[in-house]
């Protein structure tokens, strides 16, 4: 066995060892060469954040290296984070640097549940690996169902449908005639939507090779299981693809509206300045300290002064409304 570890945990059933490694240090990885029958510099590699993507076959083992969906503690937008899976036939070990809910769920269950720990463990390891892409896969789906929710709220917000919460972001309520906030609530879900994306086209790719290369994995093969998955990430792929295309639509027709809106604050302005204009002027006149104004003498002169600067107001308006502009 492997001991005591601070960041490993293991479950076993009838020789079959599934082994979690949650934010791993170089001295339990080397305890994990030792107790299972790994090349350590294979799992070194698993230590490096930005290694390549892929399913490389050793003898007795095969690597399953893939980028998988997580919420950013600092921001809680949606980023790829690298799991690392080794698939022998006697154990599976998952190294992951970050908290990833599906599989802690799925690994708790296997702890708590005997039931489910003889499941997930009575096969292969293959099997077990298997079962653990399917949840990374469910985990997926259900990040696919809130985006939806969160692309509903933004059209509605959008359209002036309702005022409602544009996301889980601690975006507040009534924000439908807020175009800032609209606009960064549509960045957000095309930022979380493509994150997802590449998580998604990452697990297909795993999908892809270990189908292929399932015969030759230790234990019973699964070929129709693995095209039942592939068939679920190529479902997944092309909804967050129709869900960015959505969003691009509705950022064309938000700059449609927000320039409605600045032509309509233009006009207003223009309308403005149209009718303001001759009334400067005539008080500009008037405010003169010269002799022979009209109307300077006059007892009425006020008063008419007065009528003649409405009734350029009423004249601009009367223009204006004939034009169409009001």
């Amino acid at each position: 066995g492997i001991g005591i570890l601070d960041h490993v945990e293991q479950v076993a059933v009838e020789g079959l060892t599934w082994v979690d490694v949650q934010q791993p240090i170089p001295s339990e990885i080397g305890r994990l060469g030792e107790a299972f029958p790994v090349d350590p510099l294979d799992l070194q590699v698993a230590l490096q954040p930005h290694s390549r993507q892929s399913v490389v076959g050793r003898e007795g083992y095969a690597i399953v290296r893939l980028d998988v969906p997580a919420a950013s503690r600092r921001t809680r937008a949606l980023e790829t984070v690298p799991l690392t899976i080794f698939v022998g036939a006697s154990f599976v070990i998952s190294i992951h640097s970050v908290d990833l809910r599906s599989l802690g769920r799925m690994f708790r269950e296997a702890q708590l549940d005997e039931q489910v720990r003889r499941d997930l463990l009575r096969r292969s390891g293959e099997f077990l690996a298997h079962q653990v892409i399917e949840r990374l896969i469910a985990g997926c789906e259900v990040l696919l169902g809130e985006l939806a929710d969160r692309l509903g709220r933004l059209e509605a917000a959008t359209f002036l449908e309702a005022p409602t919460s544009l996301g889980s972001q601690g975006v507040r309520e009534g924000l439908n005639e807020d175009v800032s906030e609209i606009v960064r609530a549509g960045w957000e879900l095309r930022r979380d939507a493509r994150a997802l994306e590449r998580a998604a086209r990452s697990i297909l790719s795993a999908v892809d090779a270990l189908r292929a290369r399932a015969s030759t994995l230790p234990g019973q093969p699964l070929q129709v299981e693995w095209a039942d998955l592939d068939g679920r990430c190529d479902r997944l792929i092309r909804a967050l693809d129709e869900q960015q295309r959505t969003v691009s639509a509705l950022a064309v027709t938000m700059a449609s509206l927000v320039q409605q809106r600045t032509n309509r604050l233009l006009s207003g302005l223009l309308m403005l300045t149209g009718i303001g204009l001759p009334l400067l002027l005539l008080a500009s006149i008037y405010g003169m300290q010269v002799r022979g104004l009209p109307l300077a003498e006059h007892p009425y002169g006020f008063e008419a002064v007065l009528l003649a600067m409405g009734l350029i107001v009423v004249a601009g308006l009367a223009l204006f409304r004939r034009q169409g502009w009001l």
